[in-house]
């Protein structure tokens, strides 16, 4: 074996990996999506990623696009109401994050 030989599978070696290490990012990136933005289905997301992986791409673009989506009738939950207020509240916007919010705002969250 000659040098160019040796470097040849070095770089075919590096390609592979580098293919498996793209299509496992792929893999994860509607899970770590629909986490990152608090999606309820976040775990099945999840799971539709990595099957869009197993099956060679079919289920990926389902996966990206239902990361992206809310459902209908979600509700945002007593940690987003929160985050809105403590957001508003450190902009002087308290009368916005009143309106966006249907649930009573508990006082420990200004001091928090």
């Amino acid at each position: 074996m000659t040098f160019l030989d040796v470097f040849a599978l070095f770089v075919l070696f590096v390609l592979a990996a580098t293919v498996v290490g793209i299509w496992v990012m792929l893999g994860m990136m509607p899970g770590k999506i629909a986490h990152k933005r608090n999606h309820p289905q976040s775990e099945a997301i999840n799971v539709c990623g990595w099957w869009g992986v197993i099956t060679l791409g079919i289920l990926l673009p389902l996966a990206f696009i239902w990361a992206y989506t809310n459902p209908q009738g979600h509700r945002h939950t007593d940690k987003d109401a929160i985050e809105i207020t403590r957001f508003c509240w450190k902009n002087g916007k308290i009368g916005q994050a009143l309106k966006t919010t249907s649930d009573p705002i508990p006082i420990e969250v200004f001091w928090s």
